[in-house]
């Protein structure tokens, strides 16, 4: 995911990544707070069109509800990881706001790579 030194792209602390072929079909998880996106959902994937289901949680006590800001950090992550290497990613929120970041907020992600 780009330089992830410093952190600021990184994933949550104690965060779990799901990610869903189907709402409820799970295609892996990580637990990697440095997992880069581009190389695991598009690298080696055929398609030049992908979409997937993404799930994240965290038992971290600093993430303690999905408010905006925490919603808009994830958003700002899979945005520059998977636009970093040229490919196109729109973001759909799926989850419900308020919810404790214990319990996996879900983003729709439409990807397409541009070669």
């Amino acid at each position: 995911m780009g330089n992830y030194s410093w952190g600021i792209y990184s994933w949550p602390p104690r965060c779990r990544l799901a990610f869903y072929e189907r709402r409820t079909k799970l295609l892996f998880t990580d637990t990697d707070r440095s997992l880069d996106l581009n190389d695991a959902l598009l690298l080696h994937w055929d398609p030049k069109h992908r979409t997937v289901y993404m799930g994240v949680s965290t038992k971290s006590p600093r993430w303690k509800r999905w408010n905006e800001q925490n919603l808009q950090k994830i958003e700002a992550s899979i945005k520059y990881d998977i636009t970093w290497d040229g490919d196109h990613v729109r973001i759909t929120r799926l989850g419900t706001k308020g919810v404790p970041c214990s319990e996996e907020f879900l983003w729709k992600l439409q990807m397409r790579q541009q070669f």
